[in-house]
């Protein structure tokens, strides 16, 4: 499944519509350069990570869909596509290999290339034992029941959540099929910190000896000319 191709407006629908809903800046031509077609789940992956966001993979849930972080992304079963590729079977199965011709084949592989498309949908409601999801593209919600879910969906489904620590996340709670592990506060927490801006602080030091030391010159030097003038 990994493998399998995602239509070009719906890999660049799926991203833009996760920045959207976590405020991050997206810029389609910018993914689009950065990962060439044909897109499949694999890419789409990598792109998410490379966007701030933590994705990944897991089998459909036997119950439990409220417990899952929304919005989360599933992926519709093509049954039209099926059908119509059993139908080019059945039909290419009885015509004798001369009557094949060219057209047909492309016509049978184009089925195929159909069936094998992943339909992905936005999950970003659970309620009332249904499914609350968004088409690419379509601004109308669709529902879908839970007993429906395994006959009308893929056995696969991707979790997608921000990186731990970064930014515009502002929730920071844990989110369930990924573990977030949380530093305990403490003087420790501080070390690592200051240690990221170590240049930083190695210049406010300079700067600071430096100050110092032109504080403390002034009246010293002021002192020795007063002892100068009183002497004399």
């Amino acid at each position: 499944m990994l493998e399998r191709r995602i239509l070009d407006e719906s890999y660049v629908w799926l991203l833009g519509s996760l920045c959207n809903l976590h405020r991050v800046p997206f810029d389609a031509a910018l993914v689009q350069n950065g990962f060439a077609p044909p897109y499949t789940l694999v890419s789409f992956l990598e792109a998410a990570q490379l966007l701030g966001f933590k994705a990944g993979t897991r089998t459909l849930p036997e119950d439990g869909w409220d417990k899952l972080p929304r919005p989360f992304i599933v992926f519709l079963k093509d049954e039209t596509s099926k059908a119509e590729g059993r139908n080019s079977e059945f039909h290419t199965a009885d015509v004798p290999e001369s009557g094949v011709d060219s057209t047909s084949r492309a016509s049978h592989e184009n089925d195929h290339e159909a069936a094998a498309t992943l339909l992905p949908v936005f999950v970003l409601k659970v309620e009332n034992q249904k499914l609350v999801y968004h088409r690419p593209g379509l601004g109308t919600p669709e529902t879908l029941a839970f007993e429906e879910a395994a006959a009308r969906l893929e056995q696969q489904l991707v979790l997608v959540a921000r990186e731990a620590g970064a930014a515009n996340d502002e929730d920071g709670e844990n989110i369930a099929g990924f573990e977030i592990e949380k530093p305990k506060f403490g003087f420790r927490w501080f070390v690592p910190e200051l240690l990221k801006h170590k240049k930083i602080w190695r210049d406010v030091v300079l700067a600071s000896f430096a100050i110092q030391l032109v504080g403390l010159a002034i009246p010293v030097f002021t002192q020795v000319i007063i002892d100068k003038v009183v002497v004399h």
